[in-house]
């Protein structure tokens, strides 16, 4: 039954002392991936919730997304005989939570109300860090969280690219491929920065993709010394041709600005296109990039207003080989690629 996000708190009245299961997702093309999360879904409680994600979300993924409006992808989602009730979330609601990190906010106001009214028993999610303001409201209300890996070699983007490759759609509409004329044009461009290390002590966090590392040395750098996010406004700019990080950083840093976030900002004002996808390769040695690389891409995802799924972000040491490989800097290179049709 498709109901709407007032009657959440109705469905947890009426299955009082039933095992409610939550599951959240964009459901753009139905595919045995979804049914297999559903199925997995169910057989943890009684009911069967899914949150469908509206299509202001789905946007951020690209052009030609989502396939399905969120009314289509609903009905279908709805018609899965595990599932019991579907909801679109498509509205946003503040309920006056202090200090919600900016990279969080989206989330939050999309998702916090829509959870306490319905205080789900359990939580399915793929293996992806949840946000922390998130987090803390399903441990507040006693949801448990199980975590289901995706169903490898089956997903949407695979199905559309499937599609464009046969240049077939079902009921015949032709999906444009990304190199064909008639104005669709892919830009890419890349983007490269790296910081040494600051000697002794700045007072200053260690700060990388708008994430700070607790207990790590700063970067020398006049403003914050982000390198993930310097590198991806070089690379913004390869696609705009208008240099931020030059002689506008020195009108910033002469007001005080060293926060690196006002910086890519700055650099999106020109760019004209949507964000496809975004590719960020960090060398070093120190410190410790993977267990923050879901928050890194959280961050990421906020500020460049996009998908976190069109978000790659990768680490190595470099076998020791350059200043970043043997603990002396960081180095990054981001490859930036954007729909200007």
């Amino acid at each position: 039954m498709i109901v709407g996000q007032e009657e959440l708190s109705k469905i947890r009245g009426e299955n009082a002392g039933k095992r409610i299961v939550l599951l959240k997702g964009t459901f753009d093309l139905l595919h045995p991936g979804h049914v297999n999360r559903m199925r997995a879904a169910k057989s943890l409680g009684d009911i069967l919730v899914v949150f469908v994600k509206c299509d202001e979300v789905l946007r951020r993924k690209g052009a030609g997304r989502p396939v399905e409006d969120e009314g289509q992808r609903a009905a279908v989602v709805d018609a899965v005989r595990y599932v019991d009730y579907t909801v679109i979330a498509n509205r946003k609601v503040d309920v006056g939570i202090e200090g919600v990190p900016e990279h969080e906010r989206e989330q939050y106001l999309r998702y916090y109300k829509m959870i306490s009214d319905l205080r789900p028993d359990v939580l399915v999610k793929p293996e992806k860090e949840l946000p922390r303001v998130l987090s803390e409201l399903y441990r507040e209300i006693g949801t448990s969280i199980h975590v289901l890996e995706e169903t490898p070699g089956v997903s949407t983007t695979m199905l559309i690219d499937k599609i464009r490759r046969s240049d077939e759609y079902a009921g015949g509409t032709h999906l444009p491929k990304p190199t064909e004329t008639g104005g669709h044009m892919i830009k890419t461009a890349i983007g490269q920065d790296s910081h040494r290390f600051a000697a002794g002590g700045t007072g200053k966090p260690l700060v990388l993709a708008g994430v700070e590392f607790d207990g790590e040395d700063p970067l020398e750098a006049n403003s914050d010394g982000d390198v993930v996010l310097h590198a991806v406004t070089r690379a913004v700019s390869g696609i705009t041709t208008v240099d931020v990080l030059g002689p506008k950083t020195k009108e910033f840093l002469g007001a005080g600005i060293t926060d690196s976030r006002v910086y890519l900002e700055e650099a999106l004002k020109d760019l004209r296109g949507t964000i496809a996808h975004v590719s960020v390769s960090i060398e070093c040695s120190r410190p410790r990039i993977t267990p923050k690389i879901p928050e890194m891409r959280d961050s990421l995802s906020s500020l460049l207003k996009t998908d976190g799924q069109n978000i790659g972000i990768t680490a190595t040491s470099g076998e020791g080989l350059t200043e970043a490989g043997k603990g002396n800097a960081v180095s990054v290179l981001a490859v930036l690629t954007v729909d200007c049709s």
